[in-house]
Parts: structure tokens; C-alpha cells; sequence
């Protein structure tokens, strides 16, 4: 965690929580109907956040607070003067070695004392994500904020009953989460609601399928409806809602709601124009919310207002708004808040001239010239049609805002500027303000070299609110490489970096910094197209353009960075291995058809046309070779394959077939130990490494069994008990899984806005809060792991997962999601961020195999798999989902270039993959652990064909063996092969250690805690024990309950509120105590066994007697032993009584006098008066030495021929002063003449105390006296 969470929601601004918000219903998308709310929360008169009527600590932003704390009104003034900062030198960055997250060392601690704290803070935190993610588009006139007299408004739209939340499918939510509604929230900041349009609202949507609304033709409204209008006049506010789906994209044609088949989802529907129109009937202003994360067609809306036309006076985008985000509308409409998100995505007049929109989902928006649909499907060479679909990204690098920016570069003139730009309505990085903000760059030098890829290049921006009211300002920063013609393609826009201002009043400035790597800037060569006969990542030489803007088109400055030569970027700069193309040979992802087709600055920034019939028609090998994929078995490996494995390491074994040997390194010794992988050589032989942390891996990878090893990759509820430390389900079994959410955006009941709001903060700190959060949720709610977030791109504003993924644009979605990983990697959750990638359209994603999509790999490198980059490597994420959909011909699922080239090769990934749900044909186990994913996502067995091949284990051969051809095969379980085969052994051995590593680093590992945790204590008998009860070496923060009628050793009792056992044991032997424990506030209800040995403090040559206990001699032979004490020691001070540790063993005499005296040696403080120089008695000739209280040893009942020695030591006095003798031992001795029989032999220690306070003052008149008594039983043979 960066900082305690108080404090960082206070620097955010957070607001209180949405805390009183209603039921959802259906699938969870949605806020539910009013009457299932109560009272939203509100700001009161004194500007402080008030939840359920109870004053919160959170002040409110922009008018009525400042910086959310202490609720100074905010002024215009002059304010702060521009001073330069000190000269900035820039740096080279160096290799940051292994990502993962082994700092933790497999430990995790909450934030929160409880689940319910930690709900709390995250309703906080989702308003305030909602109040800097919402985005103010259009701002006619000033019509925002609502003017302080403008109180009554009309709600309109059927959605405004019942906002979208989020999306359906795995990211819904689920349908139990509470929501505010938008009447609530408006109602609470103060405005007065019309009730009958809700009214409506809410009895029409209740009656739709909930993925199904359309919106209600205003000319049925009646006039019970709108004679309320009058009442209700100062503004009309109409929600237009859209959302997406897991398995389906919204539509191209044929839209819901739309009279005309060539209308698409994202228009306008008929009856919400018509809306529209009825608003600007009856009200004067007119507010349009975009309750979508898929952003929407809305040029009409956006014209200057006229009585004639559908523009309006504001329209804000409000995304999916969670539970809690009608709250922060409210409070941004009346000012309260000062909106600063900006867009993350590109908004275009017109859909149909998108980049992507010729090659996207069923290919049905496009014609033929006879004006029949097309489809996406692959042809044979007959003209029949396949079952495989076809996706080509011919928009290459230039999809969204880098098509127009780069259109706009390239044209010449501003007529044809202006038509290259026509088509854009709100940039990318689009967002209005209620204030003004002045920028300066701030003492950076305007021009530069670069001599190194690894060289820093910082911007440094002065900002500072020159406006009337409290807002924060984003500064972003895009680069512009130089672009030869055809050679490599080079958007002439680049976001690189951004950054968020503080909370400003008016007049107060703030400096922000992005800084990067040269590297960042590089193109990834993947055709040799400037000829220099080398493919990957440069920097040509020649200027780039580094500028701060407000948006992708609006510059307000800009800096001038040369490259000097030409640099090729062949090292990783985080991770220090090699970069070189990946997507090469039989994992080709680009085919003719997309090669010939793309767009390219060479040839004018033009629409790609729509793959043909023609394009998609295969050949009979390619067909062939397609239908092959839908199996594979071991026998099929070949020489030539990648991971073809002729040699294993001799030093390999696996555990004998059912082991159940206690493992001797344990899940949680491996935690914060990193390993290198082993690698193939040229010679097919596996190569081990050398250091330390690897050869301890490759040890506790041999303890485990063969079939445990193939558990792990088959079987997502992979048991291997032997482990410990992992969690039990209801029936006490051993599980991994822990009901982990799906999607994005939830956990712990608590729905935050939609990813694309969070992105549109441009806080990257939010980011990593929101992490942190769900990982206090997550943790506390008992999961361990977090099927999101998604981090896949906006190719298309139709693709049905946008509500989950951050943005069209690869950087922003990768320093968001890196931010959000790192944050609930903290916790030890492990975050399956999804779908890696290129799962950027549904239709079609996971039919056979999944769409066959081709890109070139500049195009995955620098946009598609760039999200995934930033998590992993600058997110330390340790778990990663893949997509459905093929790269090339490949399934991500077994593609081999994806995942051990790219992810586990170059970017040194340090965590584990899972398949997406497992599409099983066409996706078979066997090739997944060849190449791709570590696990499946369910069962193997569910789908026998394409299982995971157990074969049988040779211990003698130290390999597996498995079926040698197609007739030897049975089942996959069948394990009647005769094959030995390295390869199957190497790539299921390979990804189990990927999966036990994840394991070792993640809250899987309980913290090293196991399921039953046995602790030993040794207790002395007879005298005082104290015991504070613990689970020694793993944590200190642990709660013991215990049953009513529990048995403790005799003697003691347990305190349960101190944790303390204590009191004088009795008697000898084992007591077996078992109990429940939780721990470090998340580990719950985990078993506890406390095995007490209750001893003799007397020791018999070297070792505790226990009572009853024998010890053999021969008669007639020489026989010594030693009797001593091992805690009763003189001198010792220790708990000889239930007041502590707080006595001293020392010896007191009694004079003649009959009073006690210590010796001189003895002498505590200047006025006791002790033996030796008092002349009361000399020591030497003390009457009463028999009376004295004289530390010693007495044995009684030796049988015959053994004498009793008592050994007498030098022992130093308490004063420091001198030595005295002390019977401190006894030697017993001589040679046994005794009949063979038993003899009992008593065995007396005498030991004085006495009482050492706080001062150094011990009176010998205190002293007491105790006989500890000790039987041992010899038995002469």
C-alpha cells in the first residue's frame, strides 16, 4: 500500500459513501426502481458529506470546499506566480529485472479491520471515481452547473429508472448489489424530482427483458405526464443508455429500435430522437446523460441548439455507473464537483467510416454490389462455407484517434485538413470544465539529443487554475515520430503518458511530470520496412516531436527530442531480455489477404475495405490443416515443433504414485524465491539453471507425484493436499478455488463504475487505489483470486466487452491496468486480468477454435497486447486470463509464440495463465501445456477427447509414458502407452511449477499458515507457567476459540482474552488441546492443535525425567549419571509464582538471632545487613545452618554399590563481589551390586527464592522455600 488508506482518500477528495442505495435487479447491469431506495446521500449546508442524516468527516469539492477537508469557499484571486523549477537532468533508465510481486514474500495484510470498513471505503472511493471519470461533452451557454434557482427538474428516459451499471455476461455483477438510484441522488443533493415520469419509467422497465429496453415513444405519454412538466421546468435531465454483453456485440443492422435495417445500436433510436424533440418542446434546458461505456453516434445532439434540430444544452458521458455513480452525477450537474475526466475513446459523427467498422463481428454492415450482407465466415475452394469466422485487422496501428490524427498530419492545405478531420466529434482526451486552467512547460530544454534507447525524456508542466471555482486539470503528452514514406507506419499521434493536477482553487498552481524511456517511442519493424535488414523495435534517427495537449488534437506546446542515428531496441528495458519478432513461421499472424489490404500512410489514410467472399476462400491444405487442430495427442510431437524435448535432466524424478509423505520443503518455504526457467537448447535437450533459487525450485518440484503434477494444469480444483497450506471447502476437502468474482469492476457486493470511467479519470493513482481496495474486498470476503480486470482494447465502439476493458488506446489501458494490478497484487489476489489478448470482439470468439484474427505484430505489439505489457512488467501481476480468440491460425490457448515467446520469454512473466473458460474442441489440453496456458478454467474431464494425457509413470526410465500412435490410444486416462516421452513430461512439469509459484506468492499461501497448524509447548511441572499462546514464526496477530468443555493440562487455565495459559501443571505426559484460529484479519476458521508436554524440570544424564520413567543398568558394572536442573538453576531468576518472572533462586540463612540474612556475596543494596561483615555470625560457623533455606540436591533409594556425589560449583553472588560454593549437580557413581529388580529412586531439589521487585532491594526475610520432588526408577539387569 502507497499510503494509509485515510489519507489517500482524503488527498483523492473521496466523498462519503453512497451508503443507502437500493436493490439491483435482473442480471445486476442495473440500478433497480425506486421504490426499493431510500434516502441517497447529500451535502449539507455546511458543505460536509451526510450519509443516512449522519455527518461524515468528508467535505465536498468546488464551490462549497476545498481540497475536501476544511470547506473554505473558494474565490477567484490572483493567486500563484509562475517560478521555475530547478534544471531537470534527464537519466538512463536500467534493466528493473524480474517482475512478480516476490517482494511480499508470500505475506498479506488487510487495510481494514473488517469486510464491513472495507465496503465502506470502496462505495467511498466508487463516487469519487465516478465524480473524476464522468466526462462533460458539451456545456451550451454555461447551461452547467445548475444555477442555485434551478431546482426542479424532470427526469426523462427510461433508463433514468434504472441506469445501466455495468454490462451482462461474467461482468455483470450479479443481481444482489444495492445501487443509488438517479431520482435519489438528484433528491438528495437537493433538487425536487418529478415523480411521474418515474413513475412510468419504473413500471415499463420492470416489464422488459433487461437487455432488451427500448426506449418508450414519448407521444403515449399522455397528459397525466407531461401536465407535471410545468411544475418541473427548470431542466429537463435524459438518459440514453447502451450496454454490451459477454457473447455478443451490440449490433452493426438491424438495431433494436430502429425502423431502418441499415441503423446501427449505437444511433439514436427512433423513439429517443423522438424524446428529444418532446424535451425541447416543454423545457428550456435540455441535459443529455450517456449512461453507456460504449460510446455512442450523437452528432445531432451536439449542434449548436435551434428549435429545429436535436441539439441540446449539455450532454455529459457518465459511463456504466456502478452503485454508486448516480451520486456523483448529481453533484456534478449542481457544481458540487467540478467534472475533469476526459475521454478514452475517439467519438466520430459517423460510425460507418471508422477504421474498423468494414472488419468487425459478423461482417453483416457490409454489402455486396447486388446489396446482399456479407458474412465473416472462411469458403472452401467449392464455394461452401465453413465453420471457422475470419477477422483482419487491415487498420493495422491506425484504429481510433492515430487514424484521424494522422489523416489530419498528412493533409495538405487546411480544406483538406479540415475534411481528414471532418468526421471526429470529441478527440480523444475530450473533456469540458467549469473552470479554466493556464499551462506552462516548466524549465525543460525545447530541443535535445538522444544518443541511447534508454535515455529519459521528461515533461515538466506548470499548471495553474486561472478560473472561479476548485477543479483539477489533466496534462497529456504525445509524441510524434518522423515517418518516411513506405517505411515502417507511424501514427503521427502518440499518447505516451498523462498526469492529474491536485484539487486546485482558483488562483492555486500545481507542477505534474510524466517521464518515459526513448525506448517508449520506438516502431516495431515487423517487415523490414526501411530496408536495414532488421525486424523489430528502432528509433530512426531524426526529430521527435514530445508536445503537452489538452486533447490528441489540441497542442498547447510541444518539445523537439533528436535521435541522432538510428538506435535498434533489442534488450527489454524492464526485464533485460531480448526482443525479436515472435509471430514468425508456422505462427505467422498476418495472411495475404490482410498484407494486401491495409491501411498505410504510403497510400492515403483511407477506410479498409470489407474482407470479400473472395479473401476468405481457403485452399484444401489450409482447410485441412485448420480441421486438424480440433485434437492432439503426444505422439503427434514432432522434431521440428519448439517444444520437442529429446533429453530431460537426470537430476529429475517425480515422487513413487500415491505418496502421502509430508512434503520437507513446504508451499511456503518457495514464496519470494524467483527461478529462471529451464529452456530448450538446439539439441532438444532441457537446460537447467544454475543459482541457488532454481535448484531449490527443481527439489521441491521432485517431492510431488506425476499424477499430482498433471492435476494442476487439468483441473482448476487441482487437490494436492500434501501442500497444507491451502483452504477446505464445506465438507473439510481441499480446494484452490474460492468462488473468485468474475468481471472487472465487482467485489464483496460492492459494483464500481465501468472500467472506461475509471480510465477517463486519468488518475493513475485512483487506479491503484481502486486495486488496493478490491484486494482489502477480495481478501476479507474470502477470495483469493479475481477473474478481471479486463485490459483488452476498444477496437470498436460495438465490441460487447468495452464496459470492461479501459480504452481504445494500448498506453492509457496499460498504465491504468498497471496501477490497478499492482495494486491488488499487493494483497496477494490473484488477478487474472483478461483477455489476453485480442478478445476485442464477441461474435464469433470461441467457435471452434475461436475467429481466426490476423494482425501484423506492430500492430498487437504496439496497440492489442500493449495493456497486458504494461501489467505485467510495470503491475507485477501474477496471473493473467487468456482470450478465446486465435492469433493467426494459433488459439490463444496453445499458442506458443503468445506465451512462451512473448509473455514468459521477453517480458519474464513471473505468474501463471488460465484458459478463458475452455472452449474444449479445437482446444486441446495436450498442446495448451505444449505452448500456451498454464491451467484450464474447467475440468479436463469434461470433455474426454481433448484431456489432458496421464499416461503412467516409469520410475525406472524417470519419465512418463503414454500412448506411441493412434491406435495405442484409448482415454486420456487410460495409462496403457509404451512411449517415453520428455516432451509431455517437460510441458506438464513446466506449467505445474508456473502454477505453484503463483501459489506460493499469492493469499493461496495463507501466509504460510496451514489449514491445521500443530504447535508444541513444553511445560515444567511444579512450579509457575506462563504461556502466552501463539503460532510461533508465522504471526503474532492471532485469535484462539476454544470448545466449552476443552481439557487443559492439569493445573492450568486458559485466559481468553489475553491469549495467556497459566498456572502449576501437576502431573507429566502429553495433552493434546485442538481449537480454531484466525489470523492477520482475513484467515479465518482454520484448525489449531496445541501439544503440551508437561516434564520434569530434573534432568538424568542430559534429558527430562517423565514420571514413570526407567532407566536400565548392569549389575556389576561401572555406571555413572548426572541429576541436574535444566530451568531451576541457581541464580536464576524466573515464574516460580503467578506474579511473573520476578524471583531470584538464592540461598537464606538464619542467624542465631533467628532472623534471615543473605551472604555478604548476596548483598542487594547498601543498607541490608548480611553474613560475613556484620559480625552477628561468620558464615563458617553459622548455629542454624540446618534451619537455612540452602539451595541442594538430596537422592535417596539408590540401589547397592551406587553412591550419590553432590557437585558443588562456584556460583557468582547477586552483588557481583565474589564466587561461593553451591550444590549445583549430582554425580551418581560406582559399580551396581544390588539384585536385579526395579529400585525406586527419589530424587529432592531444595530451591530457596526470593522476591526481586522493581528496585534492587531482596530481603532475605522473604525468602521461601519449595522441594521439588523427582522419582526415576533404575532397573538393575
Amino acid at each position: 500500500m502507497k499510503e494509509g488508506s485515510k489519507s489517500i482518500l482524503k488527498r483523492l477528495g473521496v466523498f462519503a459513501m453512497s451508503a443507502v442505495m437500493c436493490c439491483s435487479m435482473l442480471l445486476g447491469a442495473t440500478a433497480c426502481t425506486k421504490n426499493e431506495a431510500t434516502k441517497a446521500p447529500y451535502i449539507g449546508s455546511d458543505g460536509y458529506w451526510y450519509v443516512n442524516g449522519q455527518k461524515t468527516e468528508y467535505k465536498a469539492e468546488g464551490k462549497d470546499g476545498q481540497d475536501g477537508k476544511d470547506g473554505k469557499d473558494g474565490s477567484s484571486s490572483v493567486g500563484d506566480i509562475y517560478a521555475a523549477s530547478p534544471k531537470l537532468t534527464e537519466k538512463l533508465f536500467t534493466t528493473t529485472g524480474t517482475p512478480g510481486n516476490f517482494q511480499y514474500k508470500g505475506k498479506f495484510y488487510t487495510d481494514y479491520g473488517t469486510l464491513a470498513e472495507a465496503q465502506q471505503a470502496a462505495h467511498a472511493l466508487a463516487v469519487q471515481i465516478a465524480a473524476e471519470g464522468d466526462v462533460l461533452l458539451k456545456n451550451e451557454d454555461n447551461a452547467l452547473p445548475l444555477k442555485s434557482t434551478e431546482k426542479n427538474v424532470t427526469l426523462l428516459g427510461i433508463r433514468s429508472a434504472r441506469m445501466i451499471r455495468s454490462g451482462f455476461g461474467s461482468g455483470s455483477g450479479g443481481g444482489s448489489a444495492i445501487s443509488t438510484l438517479l431520482g435519489d441522488a438528484m433528491k438528495a443533493a437537493g433538487y425536487s424530482v418529478n415523480p411521474k415520469t418515474l413513475e412510468l419509467y419504473t413500471k415499463e422497465v420492470t416489464q422488459m427483458v433487461e437487455d432488451r429496453v427500448v426506449e418508450l415513444d414519448p407521444d403515449t405519454y399522455g397528459p397525466s405526464v407531461t401536465n407535471t412538466y410545468a411544475s418541473y421546468a427548470d431542466a429537463a435531465i435524459i438518459t440514453l443508455s447502451r450496454t454490451g454483453a459477454e457473447n455478443y456485440d451490440l449490433a452493426t443492422n438491424n438495431a433494436l429500435g430502429h425502423a431502418n435495417e441499415d441503423d446501427h445500436a449505437l444511433q439514436l433510436m427512433d423513439n429517443e430522437a423522438k424524446l428529444i424533440k418532446h424535451a425541447k418542446k416543454y423545457f428550456k434546458k435540455v441535459i443529455v446523460l450517456i449512461n453507456s461505456s460504449n460510446i455512442m453516434q450523437i452528432p445531432e445532439l451536439n449542434e449548436k441548439k435551434t428549435e429545429d434540430n436535436y441539439g441540446v444544452d449539455a450532454i455529459m458521458w457518465v459511463g456504466g455507473v456502478g452503485q454508486d455513480g448516480a451520486t456523483a452525477i448529481a453533484h456534478l450537474l449542481n457544481g458540487d464537483i467540478t467534472p475533469s475526466g476526459h475521454t478514452v475513446d475517439l467519438w466520430e459523427k459517423d460510425f460507418k467510416k471508422s477504421p474498423t467498422w468494414t472488419n468487425f463481428g459478423p461482417n453483416t454492415q457490409n454489402k455486396d454490389a447486388s446489396g446482399n450482407r456479407l458474412d465473416t465466415f472462411y469458403y472452401d475452394k467449392n464455394g461452401n462455407i465453413t465453420k471457422f469466422a475470419n477477422l483482419e485487422y487491415r487498420e493495422g496501428i491506425y484504429s481510433g484517434y492515430r487514424f484521424y490524427e494522422t489523416a489530419y498530419a498528412d493533409a495538405d492545405g487546411e480544406s483538406a485538413k479540415a475534411k481528414a478531420y471532418e468526421n471526429v466529434l470529441y478527440p480523444y482526451g475530450y473533456g469540458l470544465s467549469y473552470t479554466d486552467f493556464e499551462w506552462k512547460i516548466d524549465n525543460i530544454e525545447q530541443t535535445a539529443n538522444v544518443t541511447s534507447e534508454k535515455s529519459s525524456i521528461t515533461m515538466r508542466v506548470w499548471v495553474k487554475n486561472v478560473g472561479s471555482v476548485a477543479g483539477k486539470d489533466v496534462v497529456q503528452v504525445y509524441y510524434s515520430a518522423p515517418y518516411k514514406k513506405g517505411g515502417i507506419e507511424k501514427a503521427a499521434t502518440n499518447l505516451i503518458g498523462f498526469a492529474k493536477t491536485k484539487l486546485l482553487q482558483p488562483g492555486e498552481s500545481d507542477v505534474v511530470t510524466v517521464e518515459f524511456a526513448a525506448q517508449d517511442m520506438a516502431s516495431f519493424d515487423w517487415n523490414d520496412a526501411n530496408k536495414n535488414g532488421f525486424k523489430g523495435y528502432e528509433l530512426e534517427a531524426g526529430d521527435y516531436t514530445v508536445s503537452i495537449n489538452k486533447n490528441s488534437h489540441e497542442v498547447i506546446d510541444s518539445v523537439t527530442r533528436t535521435i541522432t542515428s538510428d538506435i535498434k531496441c533489442e534488450t527489454d528495458l524492464v526485464t533485460g531480455k531480448k526482443i525479436e519478432p515472435v509471430y514468425t513461421g508456422s505462427f505467422d499472424s498476418t495472411n495475404e489477404s490482410l498484407k494486401n489490404n491495409m491501411i498505410s500512410r504510403a497510400t492515403g489514410m483511407k477506410q479498409p475495405e470489407a474482407a470479400t467472399k473472395s479473401d476468405r476462400t481457403l485452399d484444401d491444405k489450409t482447410l485441412a490443416d485448420y480441421e486438424s487442430q480440433a485434437t492432439y495427442y503426444s505422439y503427434q510431437d514432432k522434431e521440428t515443433d519448439p517444444w520437442y524435448v529429446k533429453k530431460l535432466p537426470s537430476t529429475w524424478n517425480q515422487a513413487k504414485e500415491g505418496s502421502t509423505d509430508k512434503l520437507s520443503i513446504t508451499l511456503n518455504d518457495m514464496a519470494g524465491v524467483p527461478y529462471t526457467e529451464p529452456v530448450i537448447n538446439d539439441k532438444d535437450e532441457v537446460v537447467l539453471a544454475t543459482d541457488e533459487n532454481s535448484k531449490k525450485w527443481e527439489n521441491f518440484m521432485n517431492q510431488f507425484t506425476w499424477s499430482e503434477l498433471c492435476s494442476l494444469p487439468a483441473n482448476p480444483d487441482n487437490i494436492i493436499p500434501r501442500l497444507g497450506a491451502i483452504s477446505v471447502d464445506a465438507k473439510g476437502n481441499p480446494k484452490y478455488t474460492y468462488g473468485d468474482p468474475d468481471g472487472p469492476i465487482n467485489a464483496a457486493s460492492v459494483q464500481f463504475p465501468s472500467n472506461p470511467i475509471l480510465a477517463a479519470t486519468y488518475n493513475k493513482e485512483m487506479a491503484y487505489e481502486s486495486g488496493r481496495v478490491v484486494g482489502n474486498l477480495l481478501l476479507l470476503n474470502g477470495s483469493r483470486g479475481w477473474r478481471g480486470a479486463g485490459a483488452d482494447i476498444h477496437r470498436s465502439p460495438f465490441s460487447g466487452r468495452n464496459f470492461e476493458y479501459y480504452s481504445e488506446d494500448g498506453v492509457m489501458s496499460g498504465l491504468i491496468g498497471a496501477e490497478v494490478a499492482a495494486g491488488v497484487t499487493s494483497k496477494g489476489i490473484i488477478a487474472h486480468f483478461k483477455h489476453f489478448f485480442g478478445n476485442d470482439q464477441e461474435t464469433y470468439r470461441a467457435d471452434y477454435g475461436g475467429v481466426f484474427t490476423w494482425a501484423t505484430e506492430q500492430t498487437l505489439r504496439e496497440i492489442t497486447a500493449k495493456p497486458f505489457e504494461y501489467i505485467v512488467k510495470r503491475g507485477g501481476s501474477i496471473g493473467l486470463m487468456t482470450s478465446f480468440n486465435r492469433i493467426g491460425k494459433w488459439t490463444q490457448t496453445t499458442n506458443y509464440a503468445t506465451h512462451e515467446k512473448l509473455l514468459n520469454q521477453e517480458w519474464d512473466f513471473q505468474g501463471s495463465t488460465e484458459s478463458d473458460a475452455w472452449a474444449k474442441q479445437f482446444v486441446p489440453a495436450n498442446l495448451m501445456v505444449r505452448g500456451g496456458d498454464d491451467e484450464l478454467l474447467t475440468k479436463d474431464s469434461s470433455f474426454p477427447q481433448c484431456a489432458l494425457e496421464r499416461g503412467t509413470w516409469d520410475e525406472t526410465a524417470k519419465c512418463v509414458r503414454v500412448a506411441a500412435n493412434a491406435d495405442e490410444y484409448t482415454t486420456y486416462d487410460s495409462g496403457n502407452g509404451t512411449m517415453l516421452s520428455p516432451t509431455h513430461y517437460f510441458a506438464v512439469r513446466k506449467c505445474a511449477q508456473r502454477l505453484l509459484q503463483t501459489l506460493a506468492n499469492s493469499s493461496v499461501n495463507n501466509n504460510g499458515l496451514a489449514e491445521e497448524e500443530v504447535v508444541a509447548y513444553t511445560l515444567t511441572k511444579g512450579v509457575f507457567n506462563s504461556v502466552q499462546l501463539s503460532i510461533p514464526g508465522k504471526t503474532s496477530d492471532v485469535t484462539f476459540t476454544f470448545a466449552e468443555d476443552v481439557t487443559w493440562p492439569t493445573g492450568m487455565t486458559y485466559d481468553a482474552a489475553t491469549g495467556i495459559l497459566k498456572g502449576v501443571p501437576t502431573g507429566e505426559g502429553l495433552t493434546d488441546v485442538s481449537g480454531k484460529y484466525d489470523c492477520d484479519a482475513w484467515i479465518k476458521n482454520k484448525k489449531v492443535t496445541f501439544k503440551f508436554a508437561v516434564q520434569s524440570d530434573i534432568t538424568f544424564n542430559g534429558k527430562n525425567i517423565v514420571d514413570g520413567q526407567k532407566v536400565k543398568i548392569a549389575k556389576n558394572a561401572d555406571y555413572t549419571a548426572t541429576i541436574a536442573a535444566a530451568t531451576l538453576k541457581y541464580g536464576n531468576q524466573l515464574a516460580l509464582e503467578s506474579k511473573g518472572s520476578n524471583f531470584r533462586i538464592m540461598n537464606a540463612y538464619m542467624g542465631v538471632d533467628g532472623a534471615w540474612y543473605h551472604r555478604d556475596e548476596d548483598k542487594s543494596a547498601a543498607d541490608i545487613v548480611t553474613l560475613g561483615n556484620t559480625g552477628i555470625n561468620d558464615i563458617s560457623t553459622l548455629a542454624n545452618l540446618d534451619s537455612s533455606k540452602i539451595y541442594g540436591y538430596k537422592v535417596e533409594g539408590l540401589p547397592a554399590g551406587l553412591t550419590a556425589e553432590y557437585v558443588k560449583t562456584n556460583e557468582m553472588g547477586w552483588a557481583g563481589r565474589s564466587a561461593y560454593e553451591v550444590n549445583t549437580s549430582v554425580k551418581i557413581s560406582g559399580k551396581c551390586t544390588a539384585s536385579a529388580g526395579e529400585y525406586t529412586v527419589t530424587i529432592t531439589l531444595k530451591v530457596p527464592y526470593v522476591s526481586k521487585g522493581t528496585n534492587p532491594w531482596m530481603r532475605a526475610s522473604g525468602t521461601k522455600y519449595v522441594d521439588f520432588v523427582q522419582t526415576i526408577t533404575l532397573v538393575v539387569e
